[in-house]
């Protein structure tokens, strides 16, 4: 990274200089903040994102100081839910008001997205996992009656939440901060060398965070899946912090490649390098299920696969949202600096 800020450098020096302009990522200054396809899809997962991530948090905090046993399996259910309903608002005003400063207009369809994006899916796979709990008799079956209460709390409390949330982010929110202008016309993107494809950045992107915390990765699943006791959740937050910090460093240091190498179309690819670790996270189940477990059986099996892909699912929504917001400050930060005519 220290090394490539020689490249910053130059182009600093050459801010007066009327052919600066032919020189890497500041020749997409036209470009850089030029919107990316699928708007509302976008801001859905920015707005779950950061509701993920609030919810992440939180239970980590009260795991720390004692608040609550994270190991009663009912209390910790209990806990998830009522935070993810209680951020619901949250993920409202930053989806509503991601859109509102896009530039977009079908209102509707994004409150719906950012309510179904996440809840969507858990629902699915939940359906099939409790379908497949009571076929095998399992106490692990929910009953008809606490199902509808859950879908009357959701309707009740989560979804207006949500609606709230958006329609403050789209009456509060001002408009997109870009420190250049966007041409009408887009640029014509230059082949890049298969070193800088995105099969290789997204493979970076997730290997280097997921090295990061593959030590603690097995001491995870042991205690979700091995009932086994993890204690020192203190150390659990900080790996979750280091997590939030080489993603977003790796993150940035893809898109700066990105746009040195003049390609401009760095929003979704922000979110996809952002949450690749997740990838590797559900790799690695298998290797835990065949090395480190004695699951089997298509009841444990289905629910430990379907479990560990709604977490993944969740990481990676998480981890992608704090991959782009760390891109969007670093692009803003150096093209704040240039001069563009």
């Amino acid at each position: 990274v220290l090394f490539r800020s020689k490249d910053y450098q130059l182009y600093a020096k050459l801010e007066e200089e009327e052919d600066a302009e032919d020189y890497g990522w500041k020749r997409l200054h036209a470009d850089v903040f030029r919107f990316p396809p699928n708007k509302s899809l976008f801001c859905s997962i920015l707005g779950c994102g950061v509701q993920i991530m609030l919810v992440f948090i939180f239970m980590l905090t009260l795991a720390v100081i004692g608040v609550f046993n994270p190991y009663g399996r009912g209390t910790t259910f209990a806990a998830i839910i009522v935070l993810y309903s209680m951020t619901a608002i949250i993920a409202g005003y930053v989806s509503g008001g991601m859109y509102k400063s896009m530039g977009g207009t079908a209102w509707v369809n994004n409150v719906m997205m950012t309510t179904t994006l996440f809840i969507g899916p858990v629902f699915l796979v939940w359906a099939f996992l409790n379908t497949v709990a009571i076929f095998y008799g399992s106490t692990a079956a929910l009953p008809f009656g606490t199902i509808i209460g859950l879908f009357a709390f959701y309707c009740i409390f989560t979804f207006p939440l949500t609606l709230a949330g958006a329609i403050a982010g789209k009456n509060y929110t001002g408009e997109f901060y870009a420190p250049t202008r966007t041409k009408f016309a887009p640029r014509e993107i230059p082949p890049a060398p298969w070193h800088q494809g995105q099969a290789v950045q997204f493979f970076i992107a997730g290997a280097l965070p997921f090295l990061c915390i593959y030590i603690e990765l097995f001491y995870v699943f042991i205690s979700i899946w091995g009932h086994q006791m993890f204690a020192p959740f203190g150390i659990l937050y900080l790996v979750f912090i280091i997590l939030a910090m080489v993603t977003s460093s790796v993150t940035v240091l893809l898109t700066y490649f990105r746009l040195r190498a003049e390609n401009h179309q760095w929003w979704w690819m922000s979110v996809f390098c952002g949450g690749a670790s997740a990838i590797f996270i559900y790799v690695y189940s298998f290797h835990f299920l065949i090395a480190d477990s004695t699951m089997n059986g298509f009841l444990q099996l289905s629910f430990y696969f379907g479990y560990t892909a709604l977490l993944c699912y969740a990481v990676f929504i998480m981890l992608g949202t704090i991959g782009f917001f760390a891109s969007l400050t670093f692009v803003r930060e150096i093209y704040r600096t240039i001069k563009s005519d």
